[in-house]
């Protein structure tokens, strides 16, 4: 991407809203991930998960509102929608000891990593094709209809 561009603000709405939601996608799963590391290091105790507790809370607030956005451009592009999952997150669902998996598993993290990762290049693509050539529009059926018989 052209970071000149990127600096001076001149990018599409999508585009925008892509970068930003990687941005708080990478805060988001770092923030699972600091939380489930101290909480098998410190236990249940809540004095000692508070700063980590407090960081997937906010990276969760942040993140929370675009997924419906990214939902619909997921859809525009013909993507998979991979955003469910970060709904249902729950955290310490098991006790610290056990060797459970993490609470975003690693296939969902390559689903989302995927996604996004094709959700910048549609955008970025869209924002390109769009000014160099327009496409036809799709006819109706009934204009198509009227125009063989030449109406």
């Amino acid at each position: 991407m052209d970071r000149k561009r990127i600096a001076a603000g001149q990018l599409s709405p999508d585009l925008e809203f892509a970068l930003e939601l990687r941005g708080a996608v990478e805060q988001y799963l770092r923030a699972v991930d600091s939380w489930e590391a101290a909480y098998r290091q410190y236990g249940r105790s809540p004095s000692n998960l508070h700063a980590e507790h407090h960081t997937y809370t906010e990276a969760h607030r942040r993140l929370m509102p675009l997924l419906p956005r990214a939902r619909a451009l997921s859809m525009k592009f013909g993507l998979r929608d991979p955003w469910s999952g970060l709904l249902h997150t729950t955290l310490g669902h098991s006790a610290p000891h056990l060797l459970t998996p993490s609470a975003i598993g690693l296939n969902e993290r390559a689903a989302i990593t995927a996604c996004l990762s094709l959700l910048v290049d549609a955008c970025w693509e869209e924002e390109h094709a769009g000014a160099s050539s327009a496409k036809p529009r799709k006819r109706s059926r009934l204009r198509a209809i009227l125009d063989r018989f030449g109406f």
